[in-house]
């Protein structure tokens, strides 16, 4: 009998950002690091509604205080790359505009650097949780070839749930060549096989 492991649609492996430590964003960053401990990936976890309405309330105000600094900085890559990532969780705790603002300001963003690398894995990672496969997977694709190694197990996730095993099962050798010994990529090419030891099941959103 084979031993069955779950994967969640929306990639999971993605850690929390990088982005430059500024003075003024001392306050919007603490709010994304709680946002991105609930809400990176969805179902959102939180251990009553209470939670909940409070980190909601946290990042609406974030939100709100970022757009305040972009409507009189102007486009800037700081403002904007947080701005598409707190739009992010936000999708994720289901408030109704952010899916349109997460495409705006990464859209923003990446028209002033368009090779903005932690910009393009963030916004992959949420276009492959929302099921834009192959937006995702060019997003990703510029992580990756930037450097971000993490990139590499996203991709592969984004073809499992396309349905291209092949592909998938390309992109995590790859990645087990960087890593060898991994046993959790052991495991995802071995449930690749027919007649491994393992067997995924992909969790939908």
């Amino acid at each position: 009998m084979k031993h069955v492991f779950l994967l969640l649609a929306a990639c999971v492996f993605l850690t929390q950002g990088t982005a430059l430590a500024q003075e003024k964003f001392v306050d919007v960053d603490r709010v994304l690091s709680i946002a991105f401990e609930h809400a990176r990936n969805y179902p959102p976890v939180f251990i009553s509604e209470a939670q909940r309405d409070d980190v909601e309330g946290l990042l609406r105000e974030a939100l709100g205080q970022l757009e305040r600094m972009l409507q009189n900085d102007g486009p800037d890559r700081e403002i904007l790359f947080r701005l598409g990532k707190a739009s992010t969780f936000a999708y994720n705790l289901d408030i109704p505009w952010s899916r349109q603002k997460a495409d705006e300001y990464f859209q923003q963003l990446f028209r002033l650097e368009p090779g903005h690398a932690e910009g393009h894995l963030y916004y992959g990672q949420h276009l492959s949780g929302r099921g834009d496969f192959e937006s995702a997977l060019g997003h990703l694709q510029i992580a990756a070839e930037a450097g971000h190694e993490i990139a590499l197990n996203m991709i592969g996730l984004t073809y499992l749930q396309m349905g291209k095993v092949h592909e998938a099962k390309e992109y995590f050798e790859n990645l087990l060549k960087k890593h060898p010994g991994d046993t959790q990529i052991q495991m995802l090419l071995d449930s690749l096989d027919p007649a491994g030891e393992y067997e995924y099941k992909l969790m939908a959103e």
